[in-house]
């Protein structure tokens, strides 16, 4: 296009350049045909960037199965929990031993999240929780307190799916960060 001295326009695009020796086998390359294969390349290379994404996150990130685009549960995703009960059961966390150490919660407040028997074991060996159980409800103040390396950072990094927890699970509205912490995080 550019040695004819015409350039590209919109009625030309999927023509053959003036210029252009006829093909050996009857077809040859236009501009059109190019921009599509990239427009390919493009939306080709997009999903294998997000595939990878999801099931090698680097440092940060909860990695998913290498199955996941297979499996129920990405397409229609987790139904959430009803009751803190019921999140018990889903996330086989401990069932509240040792109540007395329990403050009951405001009559008619829900759960908004629940962290049931959560534990996290970092790669050197050194254990940053010890199954923590914890409700918090909905219209209450929550404070995380305690000394250097109590594992306040690390909880904080588990509820919003930084990390992954060694066992245990956080439930945030129904919905657990284990399974889905992209929705969570919405």
């Amino acid at each position: 296009w550019e040695l004819s001295g015409e350039g590209v326009h919109w009625d030309n695009l999927a023509s053959l350049p003036p210029s252009a020796t006829p093909p050996r086998d009857g077809y040859g390359q236009s501009l059109l045909h190019i921009f599509m294969m990239l427009l390919l390349d493009a939306l080709l290379y997009s999903v294998l960037a997000w595939y990878v994404e999801r099931v090698s996150p680097g440092t940060l990130g909860l990695p998913q199965p290498w199955y996941f685009p297979l499996s129920a549960r990405f397409w229609c995703g987790d139904p959430p929990c009803e009751t803190a009960e019921q999140c018990d059961e889903d996330s086989g966390g401990d069932q509240k031993q040792g109540l007395e150490y329990y403050e009951k919660p405001v009559p008619g407040s829900a759960v908004s999240v629940a962290i049931r028997g959560l534990r996290k074991v970092h790669p050197n060996g050194k254990v940053a929780l010890h199954g923590l159980s914890l409700d918090m409800h909905w219209g209450c103040i929550m404070g995380l307190l305690g000394h250097n390396g109590a594992g306040k950072s690390t909880i904080m990094s588990i509820m919003c799916g930084l990390y992954p927890p060694t066992l245990g699970d956080v439930v945030v509205d129904g919905v657990s960060v284990r399974r889905d912490a992209e929705r969570v995080r919405r």
